[in-house]
């Protein structure tokens, strides 16, 4: 894993750039650093998968929802869940509106949908893992660059 600083950015702050290249399957993303994501405009698909989300803890695999937040006030992007796991894609509708130079900040929130007594007897042995079950993903930041 390779770190650089970041640039300064009116949404996101000072940051620490940490690139993770994908290859090894147990790379994790801090969701206290922004993800960047750079795509050509040539090879974007209609309606692309952009990421994927797992939940990091197996209680949430089915009782998790993911919703974008901020940052998509045209409706560029979509999350669609299924089977455990979410995919943040490009709308289809919206595919002919993407143009080269374009560039996207949009944030991503998990909500668990565990009952708070269902945490609790799941925590009961491992306190430590209360507040990931309670709050999963509380705001992930993704720059998306289209070049």
């Amino acid at each position: 894993m390779h770190r650089s600083r970041g640039k300064r950015d009116a949404d996101f702050g000072n940051y620490t750039m940490v690139d993770v290249d994908g290859n090894d399957p147990n790379d994790e993303i801090d969701e206290n650093l922004p993800l960047e994501i750079i795509l050509r405009h040539g090879e974007i698909e209609r309606g692309q998968t952009i990421l994927d989300l797992f939940p990091a803890r197996s209680p949430l695999k089915d009782n998790i929802k993911y919703h974008i937040t901020n940052g998509n006030s045209k409706g560029f992007f979509r999350i669609h869940q299924k089977e455990g796991h979410a995919k943040l894609h490009f709308d289809k509708r919206k595919h002919v509106d993407l143009e080269l130079g374009m560039e996207f900040f949009i944030q991503v929130k998990g909500i668990s949908m565990l009952d708070e007594e269902v945490i609790d007897i799941l925590t009961e042995s491992v306190p430590t893992m209360k507040k990931d079950l309670k709050e999963p993903l509380k705001h992930l930041q993704v720059r998306v660059e289209i070049l």
